[in-house]
């Protein structure tokens, strides 16, 4: 019973650190093409602003995403059709962000990433996950592992 109880907090410990590791590495990209294309939008064009982020229609697992500024203001926002989600939120979750900029709920994936450098208008990137969406090709990972150990216990 000992064995079973180790094995299972190990599987699940190691689990949860590979899902977190490929999920930074599959929001990395997206960050980074947001800001190559944040750099050469104009704040001042609504319409350039709106259709900035549309191609985030094709990521399922992104609720939204938010460009802030300098002064912490939202230069622009992405949010998926049918979603109950603001960009007011963005910016609420956005002053909770201390040293990590990843916070998880139960459903949620919250990521603030910084970007440094090259911007002039740009600050940080913020984006709203999905974690159902983005955890789901795991699932069949996680039963089978699961199910191995009740099956060597």
């Amino acid at each position: 019973m000992v064995f079973l109880t180790v094995s299972t907090i190990t599987f699940v410990a190691v689990f949860n650190l590979l899902v977190d590791k490929v999920t930074q590495n599959q929001l990395e990209p997206l960050i980074k093409q947001i800001s190559i294309q944040s750099k050469n939008i104009s704040i001042d064009d609504i319409t350039e602003q709106t259709e900035a982020l549309s191609w985030l229609d094709a990521v399922p697992y992104i609720k939204q995403a938010v460009v802030f500024g300098k002064n912490a203001e939202t230069l622009f926002y992405y949010k998926k059709p049918n979603q109950e989600v603001t960009h007011k939120y963005a910016n609420q979750w956005r002053q909770t962000f201390t040293k990590t900029n990843h916070y998880s709920d139960s459903e949620v994936l919250h990521t603030l990433q910084p970007i440094g450098g090259a911007h002039e208008n740009v600050e940080s990137i913020y984006l709203e996950v999905d974690k159902r969406l983005l955890q789901k090709p795991f699932h069949p990972i996680w039963l089978g592992g699961y199910a191995g150990l009740v099956i060597f216990f």
